[in-house]
């Protein structure tokens, strides 16, 4: 009987796989598809190329402590919603991650609709939300920083809905700080003001950027981008941002306290425990974060073609009669602009592209 690479004692071989179809790329990888030939089991196969990695430590200094980090983080981290790392191995050419397999794609693609990214509504934001909540409580108890949260490092599984965090590479482990980082890392439209400066992170520097994931998946914009890493540094280092109406008092309330400039002063920033501080906000009533992995995802929808006539409709109904029985119209609801609808009882919440106004 074939022996499943997950159980295995031996190191496996890049024999044993069928590589197929690209998952994705980053700066010194690629993920594909892998069937395992004797047992037929699917994963996800991270290919570090030995001679990139070589070039590319010739500046940066940091790369090889990144790709052991990872590692150690990943077999260290066993929680539902953190990917599974099964094996490592290697052969004269390259380094093997053998992943478990997410066919749901990254987050940030199911913020997209016909090339747009959008807004989702709050049901279903705070269902990502609190997934990522229960593996950053995780993580922080057991003395580890990620230092790079964004949704294009969050993988959903097409068969329950939720995700998992992946990429590792830059987290910092207080506990063992040997392959710890430069304080400086991270994606620019994410990093709080103290890593801007280069200041020695806290647990309330993933705060920040959970901040900027909320607001990312509510609005479909991060709250920083200014079009470049520099001119998104200095809008950190400001402070502001646009606080769209249509967020409900709680969501704006929860965004306000997370992206505070003094990490101090952030929802949760004096304690090591700063995910409880932010399950027990308003916005999260109603989540049993206990069992959250067996919550059903909520259904939402994108506006179909059909639809489009009936928001016109209503709209122009509302503009012209200026009452509250059908929208509270404000600017004109073209059809290109109209992206996406879901019904909650008898409201229709339609978020626009321009200006992203909520119409009820």
């Amino acid at each position: 009987m074939a022996i499943s690479p997950k159980d295995a004692a031996d190191k496996p071989r890049i024999e044993e796989f069928v590589q197929g179809k690209p998952l994705g790329e980053g700066n010194f990888s690629r993920i594909v598809e892998a069937k395992h030939k004797a047992t037929d089991e699917q994963f996800a196969l991270k290919v570090i190329e030995k001679q990139r990695i070589k070039r590319l430590r010739l500046r940066h200094q940091n790369l090889f402590n990144e790709i052991n980090m990872e590692k150690d983080m990943l077999n260290a981290l066993r929680h539902p919603n953190i990917i599974r790392l099964y094996q490592t191995f290697q052969d004269d050419s390259n380094l093997y991650f053998l992943l478990e397999l997410l066919d749901g794609g990254e987050l940030l693609s199911h913020l997209l609709h016909e090339g747009r990214q959008l807004g989702l509504d709050e049901d279903l934001a705070r269902f990502y939300l609190a997934d990522v909540v229960n593996a950053v409580e995780f993580m922080h108890a057991n003395k580890v920083l990620h230092r790079d949260l964004k949704p294009e490092n969050m993988v959903v599984c097409k068969d329950t809905g939720h995700l998992k965090l992946i990429d590792f590479g830059t987290a910092k482990n207080f506990a063992d700080t040997a392959l710890n980082g430069p304080n400086f890392v991270g994606t620019p439209e994410y990093m709080p003001p103290e890593t801007i400066d280069n200041k020695e992170p806290t647990y309330a520097s993933d705060m920040w950027a959970f901040g900027c994931i909320v607001y990312q998946l509510l609005t479909g914009e991060t709250p920083f981008s200014g079009g470049s890493a520099y001119l998104s540094f200095l809008r950190v280092q400001d402070g502001n941002y646009y606080v769209p109406d249509y967020l409900s008092d709680e969501a704006k309330d929860l965004i306000s306290k997370l992206l505070q400039k003094d990490p101090m002063a952030r929802l949760g920033g004096t304690q090591a425990d700063a995910m409880s501080a932010v399950k027990a906000h308003p916005f999260f009533k109603g989540i049993d974060f206990g069992n959250h992995m067996q919550a059903m995802q909520p259904t939402s929808q994108f506006c179909g073609s059909e639809l489009f006539p009936l928001v016109n409709s209503l709209a122009s109904v509302e503009k012209n009669r200026n009452t509250d029985h059908l929208l509270d119209f404000s600017g004109e609801a073209l059809q290109e602009q109209v992206v996406s609808l879901s019904a909650r009882g008898n409201k229709y919440y339609i978020y626009q592209v321009s200006g992203r106004q909520k119409l009820l």
